[in-house]
């Protein structure tokens, strides 16, 4: 293996933490070669859950969780499905197995299960389609997105796709790379529902430097060089100019803020002209 494995570890109570359990079957099997994990012990709602899925398929990490809510446990395991990152859940099998020794159901309470509501299959579909449609994916569909996302690598095009997908959103990312041109559908769908992404280049060096560090690669790569990343933003605004798009900002501000801001100005996009 050319890197150590990557491992997300999720849990929602802080004392089930999987690491406890993943640790000695890693010394185990990977002697003195550590891999990097990373932890996320305080899991409580779905946007913190696409998160760490986001980032353990940008790193081609694994996630391990102890998530004893079904509801964010049903979740993972439709984000592992659709997003093709592998997923471990320490706890389900146990619960499974215990409710049929025991012949009891698991205590019902308030939002531990899904209700087979139509909003819930309209989130699903949306998550599926935002797979789909992921980084320049079938762009010739590009006229069945409600909102479009467009902008270079790492700023936030993925996670803020997931983001509003898990909201019933369909959306779609195209990524612009200095020199290439977009497809030209990019420029023939409505306009209002076309949003850029900018950040500032000094934060995105950063990112970048992140990025490369967590793939096992050199900090000082071209793809985290400012002059590189001058080029690229530069580009975009030419983009972004070209289509009349809206522009966020997204250098300071969190995926929820930058959800929010696309969605208030999508609604008065639309709004403005009924």
């Amino acid at each position: 293996m050319p890197h150590s494995p990557i491992f997300h570890l999720l849990c929602d109570v802080p004392h089930l933490d999987p690491s406890m359990t993943l640790e000695p079957v890693l010394d185990r099997l990977c002697g003195e070669e550590r891999p990097r994990l990373y932890r996320y012990p305080t899991i409580q709602a779905e946007a913190q859950l696409q998160r760490t899925f986001v980032a353990a398929q940008a790193d081609g990490g694994i996630v391990v969780h102890s998530l004893v809510a079904d509801d964010l446990r049903l979740r993972a395991s439709t984000l592992s499905r659709l997003m093709n990152v592998p997923a471990i859940d320490l706890v389900g099998p146990m619960i499974a197995r215990l409710t049929d020794l025991m012949g009891i159901s698991p205590h019902k309470r308030p939002g531990l299960y899904h209700e087979m509501t139509e909003e819930y299959f309209r989130r699903i579909e949306a998550i599926e389609f935002a797979v789909a449609h992921d980084d320049g994916l079938r762009p010739s569909e590009l006229d069945r997105a409600e909102i479009i996302l467009t902008g270079v690598s790492r700023t936030s095009k993925t996670p803020l796709s997931m983001y509003l997908a898990t909201h019933g959103w369909l959306v779609a990312n195209v990524p612009l790379v200095d020199g290439i041109a977009p497809p030209q559908t990019l420029f023939g769908v409505d306009r209002r529902k076309v949003f850029g992404l900018a950040i500032r280049p000094d934060r995105l060096v950063l990112l970048r430097q992140v990025r490369l560090t967590r793939l096992g690669m050199t900090a000082s790569h071209d793809y985290a060089e400012f002059s590189v990343i001058q080029r690229e933003l530069a580009f975009a605004r030419q983009i972004h100019a070209r289509g009349g798009w809206e522009v966020i900002d997204v250098t300071s501000k969190s995926i929820e803020e930058s959800a929010a801001e696309i969605l208030s100005l999508h609604q008065q996009n639309f709004a403005a002209v009924e």
